[in-house]
Parts: C-alpha cells; structure tokens; sequence
C-alpha cells in the first residue's frame, strides 16, 4: 500500500495507536519532502548538558498551517 501525502498528513502523529513512531512509519523521503515544503514540523531535542542531539526516537511532529490546508483542500 502507498501512503498519499495527504494520507499521510491527515493521519500523522508522534506514534500512532499501536506505538509506532512517524520516523518507522513513513518513508524518510516523503518526511523529509513534506518537513522542507512546511506541511509538517519535526521537533528535535538537544541535551542543555552535553549540546548533542536526542536520537531520532526522542523528535515529535506536528502539522503545520499549511500542512492542514493540504488535509482540508477539496480535490
């Protein structure tokens, strides 16, 4: 099954129902796509003591203004 962007936007959480994280569910390209066109936001967390970043399972995600525009638009 291929997932649409809009699909995938309409649905999109941190982890879905069964606990699987966005980065496990989607493809990275369509993540990556859809995070640079400003239809999703990624939080990426830094460790205040070391300065290092919190590995991929520690980012959230939500969707953005447009990102539901996209959802909501007739078509």
């Amino acid at each position: 099954m291929t997932t649409t962007i809009r699909e995938m936007l309409s649905e999109i959480t941190t982890r879905d129902d069964a606990g699987v994280h966005f980065m496990n569910r989607y493809p990275e390209a369509m993540i990556k796509h859809c995070e640079l066109a400003g239809l999703i936001k990624i939080h990426r967390p830094v460790h205040a003591a070391t300065g290092m970043d919190f590995d991929v399972f520690h980012w959230t995600v939500e969707l953005t203004k447009d990102g539901e525009d996209v959802v909501n638009e007739r078509g």
